[in-house]
């Protein structure tokens, strides 16, 4: 069996020296689980590596991603604050009428998360005795560790407080989804690619669908999920789902550059970069009468920025009524979020396009911060042929626009920049009136196009590129604003 070193206090450190009623006993809790928090991620790394060869690729193959605490603590902070959860009351009602369920628990950072989100809250430690929580893994190990840090508090406590639940089995079989309370699942499930032939492409889909299709009564799914759920088209049906089982969603976005939110990476990689580079949406899904979708930017933040980040709460806008896809988009601002759930386009960029067309426009097709126009076809260099000049520059003043730029962050990927991405560019009747406006603008932009060259070396290939995002036309101006009862409802949510 795997030895493990479990952290204990010093003898002076005992919280047993607490008086232990009322709130001595709540401090003296919460002073334990902020010990064991810290000590459990930095275990959940030898946990993930706990196979026959302790590789690398096993860990792969468990699909095990280690969650920070300063994660699991956003994490549970998201879903009190959009499930309207702040009042003792509130809290200790959570406890007592629901059934919890972590189906990949691991070390048990997010439950640790959650015991001390309760405690902030004001639910007594008494009161924990009642929590129906069930703690599932297929690794014994994971389960023998979090066993050891309970047993851990509940002795320095002075009694069983706190008595999850440990469960060795695979959560695909696992039958306690089903059961007399509501079921909230929730957890940081498997991200690994599942063999040719299976239902989903990923392990994380499987365990997203069988809460869909399986757990009840379901009150709600809150999961760490790859950025693929929002916007893939392996994942639509799982979306789809979600509409037509009416289910309120919050889903928050995060990049991976140049900070990413699992921190402790992929420590026994050769790879010099042993950052994880999966970037990931925490979905928080609540059954509720109606189907509505609120969904934040897609964050990208400095490593000195991440404590910032993680302490505050995640902005959403309301994009239920979002219809030119059926993502769940990433709005970059309140602005872009209102005009894509417009009912009043003129029509669409790839309307300009024709096939047959002699000029032809040359678009990179990967951005971060500026989308760039290459001056000839080449590798990794998209095509638009236009039928007349004048449609030319249209195309090109909407895809170097400030416009477009947030578009494509509310719709696109982060990082690949698609041939749907420009075709399905919607322009409105202002836009396309401000557009012609500044026809003359963005010709002289182009003629004057080698003073906006940048220069890359890709695969020992020196690129060329257009950055126009200095000069470019900006056409903020036709985006709607929220009006007062808007950003009042948004604000609440």
């Amino acid at each position: 069996m795997m030895n493990i070193a479990v952290s204990r206090p010093k003898e002076s450190e005992q919280a047993a020296d607490f008086l232990l009623s009322g709130q001595a006993l709540s401090d003296a809790a919460k002073y334990l689980l902020d010990r064991v928090l810290p000590q459990a991620e930095k275990d959940e790394r030898d946990l993930a590596y706990y196979t026959p060869c302790k590789s690398e690729h096993a860990r792969k193959q468990s699909g095990s991603y280690y969650t920070p605490v300063d994660v699991a603590q956003f994490f549970w902070n998201q879903y009190f604050d959009v499930g309207g959860i702040s009042r003792p009351e509130q809290a200790i009602a959570f406890v007592r009428q629901n059934r919890l369920i972590e189906p990949s628990c691991g070390s048990g950072v997010l439950v640790y998360a959650l015991l001390a989100k309760l405690l902030d809250l004001g639910v007594p430690v008494e009161v924990m005795r009642d929590l129906d929580l069930h703690m599932v893994d297929f690794n014994s190990s994971a389960l023998d560790y979090a066993k050891s840090q309970f047993d851990l508090i509940n002795a320095a406590l002075g009694a069983d407080y706190f008595t999850p639940s440990f469960e060795h089995t695979d959560f695909l079989n696992y039958a306690g989804v089903k059961s007399a309370r509501p079921v909230i699942v929730f957890g940081n499930p498997p991200f690994v690619s599942n063999p040719k032939g299976a239902a989903w492409k990923n392990t994380y889909a499987d365990f997203l669908d069988r809460c869909l299709e399986v757990a009840s009564p379901l009150a709600a799914i809150h999961f760490i999920l790859p950025l693929s759920i929002a916007f893939s088209r392996d994942y639509s049906i799982l979306r789809e789902k979600m509409r037509a089982g009416r289910y309120t969603v919050f889903a928050s976005h995060f990049d991976n550059i140049p900070d990413t939110l699992f921190k402790s990476g992929k420590p026994q990689s050769s790879n010099t970069n042993k950052a994880n580079s999966q970037r990931c949406t925490i979905l928080s899904a609540f059954s509720s009468a109606e189907h509505c979708l609120y969904s934040s930017p897609l964050y990208r933040w400095s490593a000195a920025d991440r404590a910032t980040l993680l302490a505050g709460p995640a902005r959403f806008h309301d994009v239920t009524r979002y219809q030119l896809s059926d993502q769940f988009i990433r709005p970059a601002s309140e602005a872009m979020a209102l005009y894509l759930q417009g009912q009043g386009f003129s029509h669409r960029l790839g309307d300009l396009l024709d096939n047959k067309g002699n000029q032809t426009l040359f678009v990179g097709s990967v951005a971060r911060n500026y989308i760039s126009v290459r001056g000839e076809a080449g590798s990794g260099v998209q095509e638009f042929s236009f039928r007349n000049r004048e449609d030319f520059y249209r195309c090109l003043g909407i895809i170097t626009s400030d416009v477009f730029l947030q578009y494509w962050r509310s719709v696109g990927d982060g990082f690949h920049v698609t041939r749907s991405n420009i075709l399905d560019f919607p322009v409105s009747p202002s836009l396309s009136a401000l557009l012609d406006a500044a026809l003359p603008k963005i010709k002289s932009m182009w003629s004057r196009r080698r003073h906006f060259v940048k220069t890359k070396l890709n695969s020992g290939t020196v690129v060329h590129s257009y950055d126009f995002s200095a000069v470019s036309p900006n056409f903020g101006e036709t985006l709607p604003q929220a009006t007062k009862k808007e950003q009042t409802r948004n604000e609440e949510q």
